[in-house]
């Protein structure tokens, strides 16, 4: 439980970054429009890191580790991570750019998504933080399957060496 604890705090201070990333790159100011873009960027990381502590907690087993195992790994990072992320925001809001849910409720209401009497319903810490928590727990969730299934190509070498198999590729070899 370590190995996903670790990763999930990577996961939730890696959000941080990222936010600060956007945030010197102006997607909270004049590039607020593209903002959702950078936001489905951020599952990239997210399934880089999910796919790192599988491939960690595969070395911690010799190699040998099942599909289901790779999943919880990956599914344990991401929710630690989605309880590390509301911290996150709280302190870039709060420290770094305490102007961020303004600019987004501005945005909304010039480009009419929202009315003043209702954009406090869609833009706020709260609606933020419901967001990136379902963000993490369902992109998580899946980027654990997907990851693990990219792990069965050399699961299913861990296996056969298990029943004393020899691989195809070192077959091909020999002859």
């Amino acid at each position: 439980m370590k190995l996903e604890l670790r990763y999930g705090v990577l996961m939730g201070t890696g959000y941080l970054a990222w936010l600060c990333i956007e945030y010197g790159l102006g997607f909270h100011r004049e590039g607020i429009p593209y903002l959702p873009i950078m936001e489905i960027l951020y599952l990239v990381p997210i399934g880089f890191i999910i796919y790192l502590a599988q491939r960690e907690k595969r070395k911690t087993l010799e190699g040998k580790i099942t599909t289901k195992e790779a999943f919880i790994t990956g599914l344990f990072s991401a929710l630690i991570g989605a309880i590390i992320t509301p911290l996150s925001l709280g302190f870039f809001i709060a420290i770094i750019n305490p102007k961020f849910l303004q600019a987004q409720a501005d945005f909304y209401i010039r480009i009419g998504s929202a009315t003043p009497q209702n954009v406090t319903e869609i833009v706020s810490l709260r609606a933020m933080i419901l967001n990136n928590v379902g963000l993490y727990f369902f992109a998580g969730t899946f980027m654990s399957g997907i990851s693990a299934l990219m792990l069965k190509k050399n699961i299913a070498v861990s296996v056969n060496q298990r029943a004393g198999l020899k691989s195809s590729k070192s077959n091909n070899k020999k002859k």
